[in-house]
């Protein structure tokens, strides 16, 4: 049996899928909740089924190496399949692999030429879901001695699973809380038992992901590379009662002065970040949940409101001025001495010894540089040191500094 010889997996399996639009993400769904209910059917590629118009096939052909090789691997979804439910009759898993166009090395698998895609699985930013199925296996190859003769059967066949984000290559999600797959999706199916497997899984969804939807694809073709034997198989693969189930979360309400400021929903198990809650002359102490400090660094144990503590931001208390110098033309150097628990520092200047027209310069820096002052003036200087309240705005000492002067050379 010859093997396919192929460079392009990667670059083709953008093209494997035949997609479902039009389909609303989630919003906040109930713990529980089965989020394929909207969907209606999964769907199936393979090489020489040609969903994709023949793109992959083609491409195949057009590498020296492949010429004249037959292109086996083929199957497709049964009708009267649903998204729940559904049988992919496998023709020939066939025995593709991907391989180095110069040395003919077979480099690594390739078993995307065979898919099962579910597409638009409407989900929730930073939710985890359960995936869950019972799926088993009719297929068989035949094994043989070197002659070539019938030693036995080849009952055992891995396939891969992928939960993914759409597009940018397909990302996929981390696979966690497994059960009879590992955590990089192989399932290991073997058509000698009877009895189908239960397959379960926990994905989350970042927190920062705005797509709505993600996809799921079984690839059912060769794992040439990993699993040698498993070629030329055919049967069916059966998959009953798969759902995609919203975990359970939390509510935590962020309130300040009997308002709402924000919501964030928290996955049971996990850690709420806090809020950063804003008032103008005032900084956040903290939160309080039934009236008792609110540990950040505890696992939420139920719903939650958490009231925003405040307390009046303290104004900076009075700078002093270290010196002022004036040793270039028509500039004056204003070094402060530094003071504790400030942002920064405003200092005022003014040929007028009462500031009258004064003009302000602020910096986070203890020296301060005046500049397009007139040459021969006398300027005074005074300063303030500032802080900021929750709100971000400039809080500043409550007194000016004693004034000083300077000639500006």
């Amino acid at each position: 049996m010859r093997l396919f010889k192929k460079t392009m997996a990667v670059a083709l399996a953008s093209v494997m899928t035949i997609g479902m639009a039009g389909v609303a993400s989630a919003a906040q769904v109930p713990a529980g909740t089965n989020v394929l209910a909207g969907l209606t059917q999964w769907t199936s590629f393979s090489v020489c089924t040609r969903e994709d118009g023949g793109e992959w096939e083609e491409a195949l052909k057009a590498i020296p190496q492949t010429k004249g090789v037959d292109y086996a691997t083929e199957g497709y979804i049964t009708a009267g399949s649903t998204v729940s439910n559904f049988d992919f009759f496998v023709i020939n898993s066939g025995w593709d692999g991907e391989y180095n166009k110069l040395t003919n090395e077979l480099v690594n698998d390739n078993p995307w030429g065979m898919t099962a895609t579910l597409e638009n699985v409407p989900v929730e930013a930073g939710r985890n879901y359960t995936i869950s199925f019972n799926i088993s296996s009719t297929l068989k190859a035949s094994k043989k001695d070197a002659l070539g003769n019938k030693i036995g059967d080849i009952t055992t066949k891995h396939i891969l699973f992928k939960a993914y984000k759409p597009g940018n290559g397909d990302e996929a999600l981390e696979l966690t809380s497994t059960s009879n797959i590992t955590s990089d999706g192989y399932i290991t199916l073997d058509s000698s038992k009877k009895e189908s497997m239960k397959v379960s899984a926990v994905i989350n969804v970042p927190k920062d992901y705005k797509k709505g939807n993600i996809g799921l694809k079984f690839a059912l073709g060769a794992l040439l590379k990993t699993y040698a034997d498993e070629i030329g198989m055919s049967g069916y693969i059966h998959v009953n009662n798969f759902t995609v189930t919203a975990n359970k979360q939390y509510t935590v309400n962020f309130v300040s002065q009997n308002k709402t400021m924000s919501t964030k929903y928290v996955n049971e198990g996990e850690k709420v970040d806090t809020f950063a809650a804003k008032r103008k002359g005032y900084t956040l102490v903290g939160y309080t949940a039934n009236g008792a400090s609110y540990n950040f660094n505890s696992v939420v144990p139920s719903d939650l409101t958490l009231v925003a503590q405040w307390k009046k931001t303290a104004a900076p208390a009075k700078v002093k001025i270290a010196s002022v110098k004036s040793k270039s033309a028509k500039k004056a150097v204003v070094s402060l001495k530094k003071a504790k628990n400030v942002k920064g520092y405003a200092v005022q200047y003014s040929t007028n010894s009462k500031f009258k027209g004064a003009k302000q310069k602020t910096s986070k820096k203890t020296k301060i540089i005046l500049k397009k002052l007139k040459s021969g003036s006398i300027v005074y200087v005074r300063a303030k040191a500032y802080t900021t309240d929750s709100a971000d705005n400039k809080v500043f000492s409550k007194k000016w500094s004693a004034k000083k002067l300077v000639v500006v050379k």
